[in-house]
Formats: C-alpha cells, structure tokens, sequence
C-alpha cells in the first residue's frame, strides 16, 4: 500500500472501535487477525455518514508497474474513486494473494480456519461503529468477483444496500480455470475431503444463495447486467433468478437492471463515468447520510394515547426506524448474531436512550434471553423472555415488580424495542406496543447486560446511548 497512500496505520482488531482516525485524507489500514493479514484503503469523511465499499475482482500475477516492477499484494481495485465521492470509502484486498503466488480470483472464500469475507464483515462494522455510520447507510459496490464479495458483505451486515454489475452469484458457475485455481488451494487447506466434500462444507462461502438460507437474509441487491455477456445471463442471472423464487427470505428486494453494451469482453463492467454516475445517483436514492429523508413522514403515525398532554411520540412504521431513532442517537453499539454469551457491556446508559434488538429462539418456552439495565436482580429492568414461561418486561425496584407479561410470541424472531424518554417507558414486539408507562421511580445505575440460555440468543442489537 505505501505506493497508494503516504499513510499507514496497522491495528489489532479489538483497537479499531476507538482508534481515532483522521478525515479526508487516503489511508492504508492492515489488520492482523489470526495471523491473515486484512489490507483496506480507507478515507472517512467529516461531511458525510454514508459508507461506500468497494471489493476487488481477478488480478493477473504478472502485471508490472510503468518501470517494469512486478506488482505484489495486496491488490485492490477502485481504490482512488474515494475522490469522486464526499461519502466515506473503504476498497478492501482479498488476504488470499498473499499466500499464493498464483491465485488470481479468490472471492474472499479464506482457508480452513477463517472465512476471509466473515472477518472482513466484522472489519467493517467496527470502523462503523467508530464513525457513527449505520449499517443503513452502507452501500457495496462491484463488479465480477468484487460483486460477489460485496452481496456476501451485505448478508452478513443487515441492513446495508448492494449494488453490483456483472457480477458471480455462485462461484462454482464460473470459469473454470479460475474455480480449479482456487480448488487447489483449498485441497491444502482440506486435506483427505474430496471437492464434493469441500463444497458441502463451505458452500456458504461459495453460493450466495446459501449464503441467504444460512444467515435467514437476503439483502437489498441492485443488479447492473449486460445482456451480451452470455456467461453472465446464462451462468449468473438466470439460475439467480429462478433461485430466489423459492427462497423465503426473497422480500421484494432484487432489481435487476438490463443493459446493452458491444465491447470485446462484455462481462468487463460499466465505464469509470457511468460505474461512478450509477454509484452516485444510487446513493442520493437510498442512503440517507444519517438524516431524515422527510419523504418517509408520509410513512410516520401518531400513537399519543398513553402521552395525554406530552409532546406526540412518533413511530415510523417502516424498515427506516433505525434511521429516525439515530437522528436522536450519538453512539450506537451493535451485537452481531457471532458474538454469542452473556455480554455485560459496561454501558452507563443516560437519562434517555432507546433500544432495539432481534430475540431469537429455538423453543417457543422452556428458554430465555434478555436484556437487564441495571445492577442487580432487585434493581433493575428486564425486557425479552425472562424466564421459561415469562415474557415482557418487568422494572424491578427494591425487589418491588412493575411488569408487563404477555403471551409468549411463538415466532422465532422477535423484534424487541424499548426507549425511556423523558420518565416514560415504552416497550414494543414486532412493532406493537404492548406496555407505556409515566414514572420517575426506576432512576439508578443503567448497567446493560445481555442473558442468554442455549435456546436463546440476541442478535443485532442497536442502543442510541444520547438523545441530542
């Protein structure tokens, strides 16, 4: 990287979250994790929460520099657009060219003790979190195998957008010169499993499509197409496709966009204008820099029962709450479904704050999972299913019980919100209201702390720490 950018920083990752890095200029970030060796170009921006990443396709291993030097790892491509944008950018380098000499493609499949794309996931999350940019606001831009990584990066951070072109869509439809070299790497890495064996294994990695089924997902995906690429129509788009008709977590959220381009290699994508034209207008559209996109107040209805004479408390009954609640939040903190365990954050809460986070179950009862804000089993509040046959919330005080239990929600994921907002307490599932309440009584240490059984746990967890 130090003949792209002039600086450097190396990090481990448990430091990222809190390092302070600087704005609006290009820097080279290397993360050691597990002994692999994650490469990315970053600038952030001091104008713009929104996030664009863009994912590397093929390189060939003997391309030279203009004084004939052969160019070595880590490869990325794009990485100079961040000067075409006022949003952040981040261009991300496949770790797998540094252990081989010969790899020229390897969709960040990774080796047998890492998924590369996983831990790049988690990269990316936590540089988020250090810039206060939500998952809503993060686009992934490729093309060809650069497209592939950016739908897998999309899965596994929710609520994030994908915007692609050309793009693989499962990587044993591709080429297979490409699949073979990637296979030999793999037989090192399972030794004794046969290439049928290795694919049942990791076939998560390799088929977005199970990608999808593996993480109950399927993210928003915008699909740029040249028609006279047949291997792309024929290998890619179709068998997607006719896929996604059956797959249950399809919501609608798949556009594909048709084109018709003449040029030697039409898999090759879209011009640099049009590529940045399509970005950048895709952008305005869909991400919303951590602001209101005031079109959606059309979406927003008034629940002021349980207020009386208090301001109206608006709630957006739409997938862009998150996006409201942040306009109120300086700090959010998100616990992905791969941290798993009792997690006690040592998170002091302010006077308000809200909450939001997806209870998962593999029991209807007989488990339980929950959040706790406070110190003690006499002092404090429970929200999610406290107990095998109990489900609400309950604020507990000097071992005194105000709750609200209801029926235990049979579904298997649940979303929980809950906010305390000036001495009111509102508890939702699913986006009903089932408890309010007006009291100053429950004012003390607001220690958050995760619970969980073996048929219980927490995932995408959301606190907005500090209403401006």
């Amino acid at each position: 990287m130090e003949n792209l950018v002039d600086y450097i920083i190396k990090l481990n990752m448990d430091q990222i979250e809190d390092y302070k890095f600087p704005l609006d200029i290009p820097f080279g970030l290397e993360i050691n994790y597990k002994n692999v060796k994650y490469c990315l170009i970053v600038r952030f921006s001091s104008k713009n929460k929104n996030l664009i990443c863009c994912g590397p396709g093929a390189h060939a291993r003997d391309e030279r520099t203009s004084k004939g030097i052969l160019k070595t790892p880590p490869f990325f491509h794009r990485w100079s657009w961040y000067k075409y944008f006022e949003e952040s950018f981040i261009a991300y380098a496949d770790p797998i060219f540094f252990y081989d000499d010969y790899i020229r493609l390897g969709w960040f499949v990774g080796d047998k003790k890492q998924w590369y794309l996983e831990t790049l996931s988690i990269i990316i999350k936590k540089l988020s979190i250090n810039q206060g940019i939500m998952h809503e606001n993060i686009l992934f831009y490729g093309s060809s195998g650069g497209g592939f990584t950016s739908v897998g990066l999309g899965t596994l951070i929710k609520g994030s957008k994908v915007l692609i072109n050309n793009s693989q869509l499962n990587v044993m439809n591709y080429h297979e010169t490409h699949v073979n070299n990637l296979f030999r790497i793999l037989y090192d890495e399972f030794p004794n499993l046969s290439k049928k064996e290795i694919i049942n294994l990791i076939d998560y990695r390799l088929d977005t499509i199970k990608l999808f089924n593996r993480e109950k997902y399927m993210p928003p995906i915008t699909y740029y197409v040249n028609i006279l690429s047949q291997h792309d129509i024929y290998n890619h788009c179709i068998p997607f496709i006719k896929e996604i008709c059956d797959l249950e977590y399809f919501e609608n959220n798949f556009q594909i966009n048709f084109y018709k381009e003449v040029k030697k290699r039409p898999h090759s994508s879209l011009s640099v204008t049009e590529s940045i034209k399509i970005v950048k207008n895709f952008c305005k559209q869909h991400l919303y820099n951590n602001k209101y996109n005031y079109d959606i107040f059309n979406n927003l209805i008034e629940e002021n029962d349980f207020l009386k004479n208090k301001n109206k408390y608006l709630v957006e009954e739409n997938k862009l709450l998150n996006q409201m609640l942040y306009d109120y939040g300086k700090y959010v903190y998100f616990k992905s479904k791969f941290d798993t365990g009792s997690t006690k954050l040592n998170l002091l809460l302010p006077i308000n704050y809200s909450l939001k986070f997806q209870l998962n179950k593999t029991k209807s009862k007989n488990c339980r999972g929950y959040i706790q804000i406070g110190i003690n089993w006499n002092n404090s509040i429970f929200i999610g299913q406290i107990s095998d046959e109990v489900f609400g919330i309950w604020l507990r005080k000097d071992g005194e019980t105000m709750m609200k239990n209801s029926e235990i929600p049979l579904n298997k994921d649940n979303i929980i919100e809950y906010s305390y907002h000036d001495n009111i307490h509102i508890f939702k599932v699913n986006n009903k209201i089932l408890y309010s309440n007006e009291t100053t009584k429950y004012n003390y240490n607001k220690l958050l702390t995760i619970v969980e059984d073996e048929n219980t746990f927490l995932t995408d967890l959301k606190i907005y720490t500090e209403y401006k």
